[in-house]
């Protein structure tokens, strides 16, 4: 087996498991890609999981925002106008 196997088989193990220990990180029904850079498995677990959910409450505050604005769009000015990130 290939020492890359060995690695993203790791990964995979490692993202189950903050999956795993974490359900609410994203509302059901959402597909979740994590790439895992090189090095990743010198960081320790908690580490990890910490920037994972880190990343998760970024996301969703940025979905939640999006919606709000598409369901009001009289409220946000220059919505929909392709200006707004």
């Amino acid at each position: 087996m290939s020492r890359r196997a060995v690695r993203r088989n790791y990964a995979k193990r490692v993202f189950r498991q903050i999956f795993r220990q974490n359900p609410t990180a994203f509302p059901p029904g959402w597909d979740v890609l994590v790439v895992a850079r090189r090095g990743f498995e010198k960081i320790p677990f908690a580490k990890l999981e910490a920037d994972f959910l880190e990343a998760a409450r970024r996301i969703l505050g940025k979905f939640r925002r999006r919606e709000a604005e598409r369901a009001n769009p009289a409220e946000n000015p220059g919505a929909g106008t392709g200006n707004a990130r």
